[in-house]
């Protein structure tokens, strides 16, 4: 039977809220992938790593290890970085079906800087950045090699895996004995990439200097001059390294994560057309309603936003009423998603009949987050009978919040978000969307569903929207729960997993289900 294994390879994946390998969106996208590939039987094999100190990285003191969340061990292997060798431990969680590796460098042979490389997920120095990269797409290939699997296709889920790719090449150099530019050819028919962000943040770029001082072991090892090694993702006119442009020239097909992501990036990148592919969402693990039924979608919403009133007491002490609409926003805290958004008029916010829920975090070297963080938590507490804000965003509250919730706010500037899924979770369990124009939106009439905000006039249409149509409608029943039964038919309909990798399978693997 033709080898139809996928190695799909991502910085992050959540899995579960303790496991400390996830930030955001991605690892949550990437974990839901793994999900649905169990549930689909899809052979996929999935490669990320291991941070003992997590995301934020900001206490020393709550250092986790594989052992504790049961990972097992099933090698420790040799990464060239730079002038030296470092170990590598290699881990499996078993996700039912699915296997999934961890790598870290924690490991007692390394020396103390090297043992800290995979300590933060998205560390603040471009250097240790860089140096995770190398782990995890070089690591990746030699654990294959070590477990003796030999994938048809390796899905790069963003670039910081990218350099898996050279391995590949000089697998093919050795085996056909051709050139690496005859080997590059090749490898692209088994190399695929997702790219999530047009933000300058998510397209690491490098000095060109750095990253062949990185790979100068790698070369020698591998008997491939180091500049012929970086040649796929030089800028031109510059001496910087773009590993998004790596990967747009080595992969042999990319996709987008929405249309409106895709046809941005046609802008910027012309000369490597993008796979519109919309993300979507594991539905087993977010559907808290479990029926659409038009007799029971309310009351089920109902005992939904009960649960979260009552964490929402237990952690701030509010005593909230369910008739009362609830309001909420929780996300990554970052500019370009506009977290203040509806904050900006405090005066009008509290003349509303409506109660507000925020929760998010962000990365402790972030200084726009955390001033933007800091902003938050001002607004708030000079409105707070009205709003409050959760901390220690996770997993399960988010889980807790798009399915309690009245309305879901989502206010990113048009053209910055690329697909979004939190608002998916939420149409999902009858959370209504109050949005920007952005991402997966642009493929949706929500007329019959939720509410367009302008771009152009944020916090004036959002408080509009709210008073005139949102909170009024709320008191109209048999209104509502049409809405609430078309969002949730709409993501049963379009915005799955179950559609997202049936198209990379058929688009993007060129495997047909």
């Amino acid at each position: 039977m033709k080898n139809q294994t996928i190695a799909y390879l991502c910085a992050e994946f959540a899995l579960d809220s303790a496991l400390p390998t996830y930030a955001g969106g991605l690892g949550v996208l990437a974990g839901d992938i793994v999900m649905e590939a169990n549930l689909q039987n899809t052979n996929l094999i999935a490669i990320g790593l291991f941070y003992r100190l997590g995301y934020t990285g900001d206490n020393l003191t709550q250092a986790q290890t594989p052992q504790e969340h049961r990972l097992e061990k099933v090698a420790t292997i040799k990464i060239p970085i730079e002038d030296h060798y470092i170990s590598v431990r290699c881990w499996k969680k078993q996700q039912e079906t699915i296997p999934v590796y961890f790598l870290d460098t924690f490991d007692s042979s390394n020396s103390e800087t090297d043992r800290k490389i995979t300590d933060i997920l998205y560390p603040s120095s471009s250097e240790i950045k860089l140096k995770q990269e190398i782990v995890l797409g070089i690591g990746a290939l030699k654990l294959l090699e070590a477990l003796n699997i030999h994938p048809r296709i390796y899905h790069l889920n963003e670039g910081h895996s990218a350099f898996l790719v050279l391995g590949l090449i000089r697998h093919e150099m050795i085996e056909h004995k051709i050139n690496f530019d005859q080997a590059r050819d090749m490898v692209r028919q088994k190399v695929v990439f997702t790219n999530h962000t047009l933000l300058p943040a998510g397209n690491e770029v490098y000095s060109s200097l750095l990253v062949s001082s990185h790979l100068k072991k790698y070369s020698e090892q591998i008997q491939v001059p180091v500049d012929q090694l970086i040649a796929p993702g030089l800028i031109p006119r510059s001496n910087d390294f773009s590993l998004t442009l790596f990967c747009l020239r080595l992969a042999g097909r990319t996709n987008a994560v929405s249309h409106i992501h895709s046809q941005k990036a046609a802008g910027i990148w012309p000369h490597h057309p993008m796979l519109p592919i919309t993300n979507g969402i594991f539905i087993p693990r977010w559907d808290r309603l479990l029926s659409s039924d038009p007799a029971n979608i309310w009351t089920a919403h109902q005992q939904c936003k009960k649960a979260l009133l009552e964490y929402i007491a237990k952690q701030t002490g509010h005593q909230w009423p369910a008739d009362v609409p609830l309001i909420g926003w929780a996300r990554r805290i970052v500019s370009y998603k506009r977290p203040t958004a509806i904050l900006q008029d405090p005066n009008r916010l509290t003349t509303l009949n409506a109660n507000f829920v925020f929760s998010g975090k962000t990365h402790s070297a972030d200084e726009t987050g955390l001033q933007l963080f800091n902003q938050m938590a001002g607004s708030i507490s000079s409105i707070s009978k009205s709003a409050v804000f959760l901390p220690e965003y996770s997993l399960d509250l988010a889980a807790l919040l798009t399915a309690g919730c009245d309305v879901w706010l989502n206010t990113p500037v048009v053209g910055f978000e690329a697909c979004g899924t939190s608002g998916m979770k939420a149409c999902l369990n009858g959370v209504l969307p109050l949005t920007t124009n952005d991402g997966w939106i642009g493929e949706v009439d929500l007329s019959n569903i939720g509410w367009l905000a302008d771009d152009t006039d944020i916090t004036g249409s959002l408080l509009s929207l709210l008073k005139d149509q949102i909170i009024p409608e709320y008191a109209i029943r048999p209104s509502w729960i049409r809405r609430q039964l078309a969002a949730r038919q709409l993501i049963f309909d379009h915005f799955s997993t179950t559609h997202t990798l049936s198209e990379y399978q058929n688009l993007l693997y060129n495997i047909q289900s």
